[in-house]
């Protein structure tokens, strides 16, 4: 676990911005769907998307800080 932290502490800044924007995105779904002014009947569609996709996107991060470094 010591090897992983310590990994993730000598990554790309980039990469940083790109896992806070995922944590975001998961997070603040349900606001960003309210703020697209999405219909109510297809908001918990879109809300499970975005959230799919940000922790697609801290998976794909976590999997590249791992094999690269």
């Amino acid at each position: 676990m010591n090897d992983i932290l310590g990994r993730l502490g000598a990554v790309n800044p980039l990469v940083w911005v790109v896992i806070v924007m995922a944590a975001v995105l998961g997070y603040g779904a349900k606001k960003w769907v309210n703020m697209m002014k999405i219909p109510e009947e297809k908001q918990q569609k879109y809300i499970i998307g975005l959230k799919s996709v940000a922790l697609m996107l801290v998976v794909l991060m976590f999997i590249f800080v791992v094999t690269t470094q």
